[in-house]
């Protein structure tokens, strides 16, 4: 991707001050461009590389902090939970394709149910953050709380649809079926955006500071 855009935006931490966002030119004076390195079998189609800075000239975008507590940065964690939930309802259809060319027993009707209800309670999370998207009274924190949340949601659904597909299925479709192995190292990779445990912690932490400033003696603070 640094060969085709002439722009990167850029995230850096400023002793003292925080994280500050930065806009840099990728073909200034200290930026090298290097060859992709990417080794993943999945998102192999994604073009990615790695830039080397060195002692680069930037422009800050906004103020110290201001690029992680706009809602605009948690409305995007959303919407790569909506790329997952799109993969996992992708690979789920691999289970309906099974069913359709021969009679499913009762594990394979199971691993169907299983994925079907996951989905479902990860569509009906992705509603949500949509409504609360489009309303102008939502605020940051609201946004960064209900944002962890769903993200929480629908990467558990994620990795449920990727393991009940797999043991429905066996080893057959990962051996010589083409884009369905894509879409499990697609997906598989991608989750990791998501840096669960780390993230439900955050997700805690975040809980844990809105019970304060609901209760009582939190408003008080």
């Amino acid at each position: 991707m640094a060969t085709q855009v002439s722009h990167a935006l850029v995230t850096a931490s400023i002793e003292g001050v925080g994280q500050q966002l930065f806009a840099l030119s990728l073909r200034a004076e200290g930026v090298r461009v290097l060859p992709s390195e990417w080794k993943a079998l999945g998102l192999q189609e994604i073009s990615t590389g790695t830039v080397e800075l060195d002692n680069a000239a930037a422009e800050p975008v906004g103020p110290p902090g201001w690029y992680l507590e706009r809602p605009g940065f948690a409305w995007g964690g959303v919407a790569v939970a909506a790329a997952w939930f799109g993969a996992a309802a992708a690979l789920a259809g691999a289970l309906k394709a099974a069913a359709a060319r021969r009679t499913p027993d009762q594990i394979a009707l199971m691993h169907l149910g299983c994925c079907d209800a996951a989905l479902h309670s990860a569509l009906l999370t992705l509603r949500e953050a949509a409504r609360a998207m489009d309303d102008p009274q939502t605020t940051s924190s609201e946004a960064a709380l209900l944002a962890s949340r769903t993200r929480a949601c629908v990467a558990e659904v994620a990795e449920r649809v990727i393991t009940s597909v797999g043991h429905a299925l066996g080893p057959g479709p990962l051996a010589f079926d083409e884009p369905h192995l894509r879409r499990v190292a697609d997906l598989t990779l991608y989750l990791r955006q998501h840096h669960a445990e780390r993230d439900l912690a955050r997700l805690g932490s975040l809980v844990v500071a809105d019970v304060h400033v609901d209760s009582p003696h939190g408003a008080a603070k």
